[in-house]
């Protein structure tokens, strides 16, 4: 189509104005300056991750599951014992698979006084198993006549078997020569309700006294979020104690606040 009359195309051209050369210099230091903190971050979380690798191999390095020889040189209490290597060094062991009684408690000063005469200044065998939550060793110790420390604590009923999860659930052993005690009235056992050291290290206020066990005891599955998930779990020893009360009243109060919290599923059972 033709224009009209009177009428010109005309094309509208923006000119940019130049740019001042100390403008470009100071984008070009904004550019570096950036790049420079890009690298150093990256370079800190670098220098980060280095120090928790050395951290973890050193820890690693530490812990080994071989089993050595070391003479004893020092008893905590029953289940509790420190050895010296042969490279000199100490290493603090804790008896794996069961729990001897607390200090305070009936019977410390025997199962102390026992571990003391089979094993104190003798050379044992220690077989680690991992490590518990204050870094120690834990570990089976074999005593020079072949028998093994663990077991004979729990045979003369100095020693409860750990049976929950994450100790000695499976152990055969344990479980044969703990029934044995009970049965006889070895020990501990004598007493009509022993109180268990992991309720006697229950925090203060979860009962009105330590020196009578509690009679109800507030549960919380190994890993369950619903409650169809654990109908089949009926064994106690399955489900770890996380309290002790007095009464069913208080217990079923500390289970609603966590069933409030949308925690994980959890009981109230009488103590066996």
């Amino acid at each position: 189509m033709s224009e009209p009359v009177g009428t010109s195309s005309r094309l509208l051209v923006v000119k940019r104005e130049p740019r001042i050369p100390c403008e470009r210099a100071w984008e070009l230091v904004q550019r570096l300056g950036s790049a420079i903190r890009r690298i150093v971050r990256q370079r800190a979380v670098l220098a980060l991750v280095g120090v928790w690798l050395t951290i973890l191999v050193g820890v690693v390095g530490a812990f080994t599951t071989a089993a050595f020889e070391a003479t004893v040189v020092d008893i905590a209490d029953g289940d509790t014992l420190t050895v010296l290597r042969e490279d000199r060094t100490q290493v603090r062991v804790r008896l794996h698979g069961i729990d001897a009684p607390e200090n305070g408690q009936p019977f410390w000063v025997k199962a102390k006084a026992f571990t003391s005469e089979l094993a104190h200044r003798k050379v044992v065998r220690v077989e680690p198993t991992d490590l518990d939550h204050d870094g120690h060793m834990v570990a089976y110790v074999r005593l020079p006549h072949g028998r093994t420390l663990n077991h004979e604590l729990v045979r003369v009923g100095l020693a409860w078997w750990r049976r929950i999860r994450w100790y000695a659930p499976h152990d055969a052993a344990l479980e044969h020569l703990e029934a044995g005690a009970r049965g006889a009235g070895r020990g501990l056992w004598a007493d009509l309700r022993p109180v268990p050291p992991w309720w006697w290290r229950a925090p203060v206020g979860a009962t009105t006294t330590r020196q009578a066990a509690p009679r109800w005891l507030l549960q919380v599955s190994p890993g369950a979020t619903d409650p169809g998930e654990v109908a089949g779990m009926g064994l106690l020893q399955e489900w770890p104690v996380v309290h002790a009360y007095d009464t069913p009243k208080a217990c079923e109060r500390a289970r609603d606040k966590r069933l409030n919290r949308a925690e994980r599923v959890t009981r109230c059972v009488p103590a066996p």
